[in-house]
């Protein structure tokens, strides 16, 4: 006991004393590619990503990530009475990650956390009005991981560059909602 004691004593002044640049904000927008068995569901789609990173030290940093992520069902628009209906798929990530920086410019990314996934339904009559019917989400398991690279705009700001792989279980259902994501990201650092 009293290892673990002296052992998190200095985790925690390690922490303490690194004050530079601890917290840092970001928008990110990804292209996201499906992958596995979703290719036959979904055609390619995007994604915003609002994240919020904090560094531990200078290899370590923990963030928290949220976003609106938009897939195309891989369907035809179908045409029934009168109307035409076509389909999409959306979802809500919210994750936690782990990044380790392997340079000040290269990191590694592990995420873990839910997805959020509901599917919706556009009628569209011949008068041109449209309608929409949606499921509720449903809450699938998710984790990834990836790689990044960051150019440096200022001391305050940067762009990242990411490359990660998702899974997303499908639970129960046939397929899961796996998928690749290549974007960027603009990061605002704040002294505290």
């Amino acid at each position: 006991m009293k290892k673990f004691m002296i052992f998190t004593a200095v985790i925690l002044f390690s922490i303490i004393s690194y004050s530079q640049n601890k917290i840092s904000v970001g928008l990110g927008y990804d292209v996201a590619l499906p992958a596995g068995n979703f290719v036959d569901v979904a055609k390619t789609g995007h994604s915003w990503t609002l994240f919020g990173e904090y560094r531990i030290s200078p290899q370590y940093s923990v963030q928290l990530l949220s976003g609106y992520m938009i897939f195309p069902v891989n369907i035809e628009p179908i045409a029934a009475q009168g109307k035409v209906i076509t389909f999409d798929l959306k979802s809500i990530p919210i994750k936690g990650a782990v990044k380790y920086f392997l340079y000040d410019e290269f990191f590694l990314v592990g995420e873990i956390g839910a997805n959020f996934i509901k599917v919706s339904a556009d009628f569209q009559n011949s008068y041109g009005e449209t309608t929409n019917e949606t499921t509720d989400f449903q809450a699938k398991f998710t984790m990834g991981a990836g790689l990044g690279t960051v150019f440096h705009l200022s001391e305050q700001a940067q762009i990242n560059l990411t490359a990660k792989y998702d899974f997303v279980d499908g639970g129960d259902l046939s397929t899961d909602f796996s998928h690749f994501l290549i974007g960027a990201g603009l990061v605002i650092h704040f002294n505290i």
